[in-house]
């Protein structure tokens, strides 16, 4: 490779201005420059997820949670999605709901979509606690299985 020949990386996708708050970041642990605009958040949302600086990532999904608008709350959620920003895609899947649930008009419509819910969430509930307790009641067998739970 050309950078282990001459001691340098040349890194084309990032800015300068990103790059340094990288660092920064990663030297004392904290924002200290100025973001000026939202798009200087996406790039370093960008950057952090590309370096994989998971504490970063979250600070900036915080900040862009604050600039959501209607105008961008599209671009912001596909950049969300793209970075796997994960509080920031349960944010909009949070706001898909309440949209859903302001949206929907019959009480028939809101019978079903709260009912959906439930059943969604009974479904979670199970978890392996309750896989566990399934398997303890089965027969020896069962017992080999518990152990890959």
């Amino acid at each position: 490779m050309i950078e282990s020949n001459n001691g340098s990386l040349i890194l084309k996708d990032i800015s300068a201005k990103t790059l340094e708050i990288i660092l920064e970041f990663l030297y004392i642990g904290e924002i200290t420059s100025e973001l000026e605009s939202i798009e200087d958040w996406i790039d370093l949302i960008y950057g952090a997820s590309r370096f994989l600086i998971h504490t970063l990532v979250q600070r900036c999904e915080k900040a862009l949670k604050e600039l959501v608008n209607e105008e961008n709350v599209d671009d912001i959620e596909a950049i969300a999605r793209e970075c796997g920003a994960e509080q920031l895609i349960r944010y909009f899947d949070m706001l898909l709901d309440v949209d859903d649930e302001v949206t929907t008009s019959s009480d028939e419509d809101k019978n079903k979509l709260n009912a959906e819910k439930k059943n969604a969430k009974k479904i979670t509930n199970i978890g392996v606690t309750s896989l566990r307790n399934i398997f303890r009641r089965k027969n020896k067998k069962s017992k080999k299985l518990l152990n890959l739970v």
